[in-house]
């Protein structure tokens, strides 16, 4: 069973008046974004396990491609965050 899957199984849960307030995953399902915007959009809230090297943003970044600096090599072409990203582990420590 793919991770995406078990959506549904959450929602066949709810549907069938299983009593819960939330759902709990772990770090493999906690850092996949594709299962918890899915389990976010279905209207459930939840918990998850992420791993302590995830990188966070503790201010919502500007993310965009930087201005070509010189006419010489290859234009840029992957996006940058204007603020750095810190460690999950990094944070809990302040």
């Amino acid at each position: 069973m793919e991770k995406v899957d078990n959506c549904q199984v959450v929602l066949y849960a709810s549907l069938k008046n299983s009593d819960f307030d939330y759902v709990g995953v772990d770090a493999l399902y906690g850092a996949d974004h594709d299962f918890t915007d899915r389990l976010d959009a279905m209207g459930f809230q939840f918990v998850g396990d992420i791993c302590s090297n995830q990188r966070i943003y503790l201010d919502d970044p500007d993310i965009e491609i930087p201005e070509r600096k010189n006419t010489r090599g290859r234009p840029p072409k992957k996006c940058v965050a204007d603020i750095e990203a810190i460690k999950v582990a990094g944070y809990e420590k302040s």
